[in-house]
């Protein structure tokens, strides 16, 4: 994935390494342009060769490469630069040979206004990489690049038209900021939420849930993805080996006759196989010295009627790291089931909620 702290810790590099080759390089560059670890220079064609022994020359473990123009014309970024018999420059769109063009299906199960911000955004980048004169080829790119996904010929050239107005339409002026900033304001904070999109039903859902609060913003995600799709190369755990859960230990009864329908419901940071085994070793030490002082419920229950946990079926009903949420939520298992537990743990919980949960 790499590091968030990459790009500027290139950035960094680049500016020294452009400092140093400045101060060393006899000659003067007239056009010097970086992004990150990308640099256009325009400078004179027998020079070349000069300037990039003086980079290389920084720092033997950072070695640049080159690309010089051909035919007037030179990729940099997404954008083709392109120099005339008169040295006027212009830019054009530009993608690798390499690039699939596949976007967003309009055949797919989402939103119609996520296909048109598909739409849109291809036709803001090409028209805002390229110059004037290359509009047309670049209406041409994007009726193929959409078409290849689907798209309907007379959606396309609609947008692009309005793309075009609202270029002609525009203002430019500088954006106001409202520096009053009412309480009213404050609490009308938009709010935004996420809904599974079915085609048949959640675009009206949504237009009625935002009818009675102006402040609510919709989004639509899908109810299948990729990830469901191909299977989990990583292993899954094994329930035993789990931590910081609330397990179930199920009562075996005597081993013999005797069933019993009780369970033990309990939380632990440690791995379930280990509590586990604690549990057992409990009993083997209530076997030694007969004393039920500062003993759990499973060991009450081995002593009042001789039943033993049934250990190797532990089932694990939740995983919360946060200790507190965790006891809360042991003590939530232990209202809503049959278990041995003292129950001193459910003290603390509201009867509101007891009356509730019970239900």
């Amino acid at each position: 994935m790499g590091l968030p702290l990459s790009p500027v810790l290139a950035d960094i590099v680049m500016e020294h390494i452009l400092d140093e080759a400045m101060t060393i390089l006899n000659l003067q560059v007239d056009v010097c342009l970086k992004y990150v670890d990308d640099l256009f220079l325009m400078v004179p064609k027998q020079s070349v060769d000069y300037i990039l022994s003086v980079f290389n020359s920084i720092n033997i473990n950072i070695q640049f490469t080159h690309v010089v123009e051909q035919n007037n014309e030179l990729a940099f970024l997404d954008t083709t630069v392109i120099r005339d018999a008169v040295g006027a420059i212009s830019f054009l769109w530009f993608s690798k040979p390499t690039c699939s063009n596949r976007l967003l299906n309009y055949r797919s199960n989402h939103p119609m206004n996520q296909k048109l911000n598909v739409v849109d955004n291809l036709i803001k980048r090409m028209y805002g990489l390229s110059s004037t004169k290359f509009h047309y080829q670049c209406s041409r790119n994007i009726k193929k690049i959409l078409m290849m996904n689907d798209y309907p010929l007379d959606l396309i050239e609609n947008r692009i038209k309005k793309h075009i107005n609202s270029r002609e339409n525009q203002q430019v002026s500088p954006p106001q900021v409202d520096t009053n900033v009412s309480s009213s304001d404050v609490q009308n904070e938009i709010m935004y939420r996420g809904l599974h999109f079915h085609s048949s039903c959640s675009q009206n859902i949504g237009k009625i849930l935002c009818e009675d609060s102006e402040n609510l913003r919709l989004g639509f995600k899908p109810t299948y993805t990729n990830r469901a799709i191909f299977s989990k190369l990583k292993q899954k755990t094994l329930e035993e080996d789990l931590y910081n859960v609330v397990y179930n230990i199920p009562c075996f009864g005597d081993g013999i006759n005797a069933q019993c329908e009780l369970s033990y419901v309990g939380s632990t940071g440690h791995k379930v196989k280990i509590r586990g085994g604690q549990h057992v070793d409990d009993i083997k030490k209530f076997n030694r010295d007969n004393d039920l002082e500062g003993t759990t419920a499973v060991v009450h229950h081995f002593h009042d009627v001789v039943h033993v946990p049934d250990t190797d079926n532990i089932s694990v009903l939740a995983i919360e790291h946060n200790k507190t949420k965790r006891k809360i939520l042991e003590s939530l298992y232990i209202m809503t089931n049959d278990t041995m537990n003292f129950r001193r743990d459910t003290e603390n919980i509201n009867s509101v909620y007891k009356s509730l949960l019970r239900k």
